[in-house]
């Protein structure tokens, strides 16, 4: 009966059939047959709700007790702030091309310093012969009048003034002639003024040694100049001729950086320098910058005579510990940049005194040196006499490392 019953209901659909066995032993099919959002071949819709997970209630820790106030949050940077400090060293650089790469390389010596600020007056193709062009003399005073604060200037000149020079008369001096050189030097010595005058130190920087044989002989006559200006107006002068050659006084266009390591120092026309010549040359100013913002006087050798009947005490090296007090000095001054102390050597004679060798010594008294050869007594000078007068060794002891008898006794 049953069989025909399905076989029935077969013929009026299968999927009837299907609907209705599912709705009579699943009865959440039912409900959801009722619905037509919920078709029955989506048994994701059908299967059985699960309950909803209680709310999650977060519990927090109360905070422990702390009479102290709350901290500030620290700020990590990755570049760390430098306190705000007062520029207290104006430095003006004063030239032409030259300086202008000097000051660049002191610009770089003093980047960690901010008590510190260089600034350049700088004008190309000057020097101190064409005042027609540009007269430094003025420009130093138009400086010192609209620079209050200045407190060094740093002078590096004289690369384009190797050209005659028009006095005021009228008359043409021939370059690096005598009334040539007198009349150059009076402009060193008025610009010199002018900076004393204001209470301004100033530095003289020479030139360096340049690549032409002729440009460097009248280089090195500018650089006699102002030396000598310098000594005149009790200015410091700063020597860059040895630090830019080479071991035989010639000139190279590399050598060792502040670093020691071989590097380019020049430009290729032989005159201006690299970015590392630049700082190579600003490190020996910038020791007397500082040295004056520390208010240090350069290193001078003094020895004092220990007793002035002495013989020794003319020649501080002779002194006790007069040799070592002048390699001190001149490796202090070696380590400030300054140039090294010309050391006197005294001079070897030749031939020392003619002695007769037929008269016999005598001491400070007239006495004979040596007496007649007086014997040993003692053990031990026995034993002397026998190994050193006689050359006979000393008997072996038994059991002593010289004892080479055999067999052992």
């Amino acid at each position: 009966m049953i069989g025909h019953e399905v076989e029935k209901l077969m013929g009026s659909g299968r999927w009837a059939v299907l609907a209705m066995l599912i709705a009579a032993f699943w009865p959440q099919a039912a409900a959801a047959q009722q619905d037509d959002r919920y078709p029955l071949w989506n048994f994701q819709q059908i299967r059985p709700a699960r309950p909803a997970p209680p709310p999650r209630v977060e519990r927090r820790r109360a905070p422990a007790y702390s009479s102290e106030a709350p901290s500030r949050p620290v700020v990590v940077r990755d570049t760390p702030e430098r306190p705000a400090v007062e520029v207290t060293t104006f430095v003006a650089v004063i030239g032409d091309s030259m300086a202008d790469m000097l000051a660049t390389g002191l610009v770089d010596a003093f980047s960690e310093s901010s008590e510190v600020l260089v600034s350049r007056q700088i004008v190309g193709s000057s020097g101190l012969v064409r005042t027609d062009f540009f007269d430094w003399r003025q420009g130093a005073r138009d400086l010192l009048a609209a620079n209050e604060k200045l407190t060094h200037a740093i002078v590096l000149i004289g690369s384009n003034d190797r050209q005659p020079i028009r006095d005021p008369s009228g008359t043409v001096l021939d370059p690096l002639s005598e009334p040539w050189r007198a009349a150059y030097s009076a402009r060193i010595d008025e610009i010199a003024r002018l900076f004393a005058e204001r209470r301004v130190r100033l530095t003289w920087v020479g030139l360096p040694i340049m690549e032409g044989q002729r440009m460097a002989a009248d280089s090195m006559v500018l650089n006699e100049l102002f030396r000598a200006g310098a000594r005149r107006n009790s200015l410091p002068f700063v020597d860059l001729w040895e630090s830019f050659a080479d071991a035989n006084n010639r000139y190279t266009p590399t050598g060792p950086d502040l670093n020691g390591d071989t590097v380019r120092l020049r430009a290729g026309d032989g005159v201006h320098f690299t970015r590392l010549g630049a700082r190579k040359a600003a490190h020996f100013v910038e020791v007397e910058i500082r040295r004056a913002m520390e208010g240090r006087a350069p290193a001078n050798i003094v020895a004092v005579p220990a007793d002035a009947s002495d013989p020794a005490s003319s020649d501080p090296a002779l002194q006790p510990g007069g040799i070592e007090r002048v390699i001190d000095q001149v490796v202090l001054r070696g380590l400030d940049g300054l140039p090294p102390v010309a050391i006197v050597i005294p001079q070897r004679p030749l031939a020392g005194p003619i002695l007769p060798l037929t008269v016999p010594d005598t001491s400070g008294g007239g006495l004979l040196a040596a007496g007649p050869a007086r014997r040993a007594t003692t053990e031990a000078g026995l034993m002397l006499e026998r190994t050193l007068v006689e050359g006979r060794m000393p008997d072996a002891k038994p059991g002593r490392a010289d004892d080479f008898r055999w067999p052992v006794k």
